[in-house]
């Protein structure tokens, strides 16, 4: 399966909420290959949608050093950017502004 292919796939299970599905495939693909960006972002997103913040900020956290060490430094603020979102998330169910 190639890069689009996987993409498709990816795009129609989360249209059809098939998380756990998306889970178990992203985690085979980063068994064959750890630094599989595609099977972070996907599984991270997956587990977010499923109330797993954490296994979420671990994926996230990954994706934003494999694209430093590419060289891309937007994307890899992008995901660092999200994993503070998340973690803001949590302070506020905690700790509610009313």
């Amino acid at each position: 399966m190639n890069v689009r292919e996987f993409r498709m796939l990816m795009t129609q299970m989360n249209r059809e909420h098939r998380y756990r599905e998306i889970k178990e495939l992203t985690t085979t693909m980063i068994n064959a290959d750890p630094n599989s960006l595609e099977a972070y972002e996907y599984r991270g997103g997956a587990r977010y949608l499923t109330g797993n913040k954490e296994g979420c900020i671990e994926d996230f956290s990954k994706l934003a050093k494999l694209y430093k060490l590419a060289g891309n430094e937007r994307i890899a603020k992008y995901y660092l950017l999200m994993i503070h979102r998340i973690k803001l998330e949590e302070i506020e169910t905690i700790y509610p502004e009313n």
